[in-house]
């Protein structure tokens, strides 16, 4: 392939940047605080000698979360799948004290971190928290970093506006088939982002037939789902309101996100009495 070359390029700088940025970390000792300019707080338990995390790295780590001064878990990874949680640093959304968290480390590191609600959910809470709540990852182990590569909804989506969304799917069904797939970020939260793109471009078909593309080999219930809605929604935003009522009666069948599900077939059914009474 004509990126070998360039990807050996890539990986030899970042190997590079690696060691720069470990000397510039300096002396770590074990147990001090350290305190940034946006109050973060984090304290070494354990110094790795990894990977350093950088953008376009998919990150794994485990951690447990406490809320404020509070000694009960409030969450924690050993409830997902394999005891621990992915994302790709600089590209899946995080609040922005874990995005800077994981600018100073690098795999194997084991730390304490205090994250104040200026950085975490503000003043105001959501997702769950509380207002002006304090996150304390307690502890945050690096379990794993790779070498940034290339996002795939990049190139899909050109793919999608110069060539359309059959050519977009052999070009993605190529890569995952081939050794192509160690140049890009397959993971399914990147096909999300392309859908969400596409949608906000009014691209709708397209953005159906990927979707349903997507939801063909896709392996979890939760991926499942999320394809479920951008097929849904494509199909709404092109007045087929029948056919994305099916959709929503399907997943009313399954137990997660009941609640929301039914409040879009009403919507839905709203939509379809409007069409109705023309």
């Amino acid at each position: 392939m004509k990126n070998y070359l360039l990807l050996l390029i890539i990986s030899t700088s970042f190997y590079s940047c690696n060691q720069q940025v470990k000397k510039e970390r300096g002396n770590i000792v074990l147990g001090d605080t350290i305190t940034t300019a946006s109050g973060l707080k984090y304290i070494f338990l354990k110094e790795g000698n990894g990977k350093q995390i950088r953008t376009n790295s998919r990150v794994e780590e485990s951690m447990d979360l406490y809320l404020n001064e509070s000694d009960t878990i409030f969450w924690s990874t050993s409830t997902e799948k394999d005891s621990i949680i992915g994302f790709i640093h600089g590209v899946t959304s995080m609040i922005s004290g874990f995005e800077e968290l994981n600018n100073y480390l690098v795999e194997g590191d084991e730390v304490i971190a205090i994250l104040p609600d200026s950085i975490a959910y503000g003043k105001e809470g959501g997702n769950g928290m509380p207002p002006g709540t304090t996150l304390v990852y307690n502890p945050l182990k690096v379990k794993k970093v790779s070498e940034p590569k290339n996002l795939i909804n990049d190139t899909l989506q050109t793919i999608v506006k110069t060539k359309g969304s059959k050519a977009a799917i052999n070009f993605y069904q190529s890569v995952i088939n081939s050794k192509m797939k160690n140049e890009f970020h397959t993971d399914t939260e990147i096909l999300f982002i392309l859908l969400d793109s596409l949608t906000d471009q009014k691209l709708y078909k397209e953005a159906e037939k990927l979707s349903i593309h997507f939801a063909k080999i896709a392996k979890e219930d939760s991926a499942l789902e999320t394809f479920a809605f951008y097929e849904m929604l494509a199909l709404e935003e092109q007045g087929n309101f029948n056919q994305a009522m099916l959709i929503v009666e399907a997943q009313l069948k399954k137990e997660s996100n009941w609640e929301w599900w039914n409040d879009k077939k009403t919507d839905l059914e709203k939509k379809l009495d409007s069409l109705k009474a023309k």
